[in-house]
């Protein structure tokens, strides 16, 4: 058996004195470390807020290319464009997905903006293609007066302010046509080839996060 010596009785107190050290070094090197990073994140973290804030206020404020901007007082703010190009006439089915094509649909017309697309509207009425633009409204149930907007509001077929005249019992399409010169809506023919009024909501910061 080996003799016991200062040496070989300390060795190993201080070899476990350093490892402790070496290792409570690197432990508060390492958190260190982690402390910087989270400052890195949390850095970061705002950096995409502000960046995410700036993108939404842009997407807000900005209408697809060839729309213009609409801002009623009591509802969502929307963009509108008038397809008018004689080389463009749909039907009422290929005009809506043209529409939906673009991220948004057939326009549906309220209260509040009708009279506004009447006179606008005018601006192309001779270009259009068989004097029409489709809308987003068709006839609910065979034989009713009663109108539907794809998006699930109600158009009175009885409402003289909204029509050029009293609908057709037999068609079920809905287009602004100026068969009477007013710039009004007309029961149309769903087949029948048309120019058409697209609509796009402006987004909002839910719609885009």
């Amino acid at each position: 058996m080996a003799p016991l010596t200062w040496a070989t009785v300390m060795m190993p107190v201080l070899l476990c004195f350093m490892t402790s050290s070496i290792s409570s070094k690197y432990e508060a090197k390492d958190h260190h470390l982690v402390e910087r990073l989270m400052e890195k994140i949390h850095e970061l973290h705002w950096r995409l807020e502000y960046i995410k804030k700036s993108l939404t206020e842009v997407r807000e404020n900005t209408c697809p290319k060839n729309y213009i901007r609409y801002v009623g007082s009591d509802e969502r703010h929307f963009c509108y464009r008038y397809e008018a190009n004689t080389n463009h006439c749909l039907n009422y089915t290929n005009a809506r997905e043209a529409c939906q094509l673009e991220g948004g649909d057939l326009i549906q017309f309220s209260e509040e903006n009708f009279n506004f697309f009447v006179t606008y509207g005018k601006a192309f009425m001779g270009d259009a293609c068989n004097q029409n633009f489709w809308i987003g409204a068709k006839r609910g149930e065979p034989g009713t007066n009663e109108f539907y907007y794809v998006g699930g509001g109600f158009l009175n077929g009885s409402d003289t302010r909204y029509w050029n005249s009293s609908p057709q019992a037999d068609v079920d399409c809905v287009a602004q046509t100026n068969s009477s010169s007013e710039n009004k809506l007309d029961a149309k023919d769903c087949s029948l080839t048309g120019g058409y009024i697209c609509q796009v909501y402006l987004r909002t910061c839910e719609d885009t996060f």
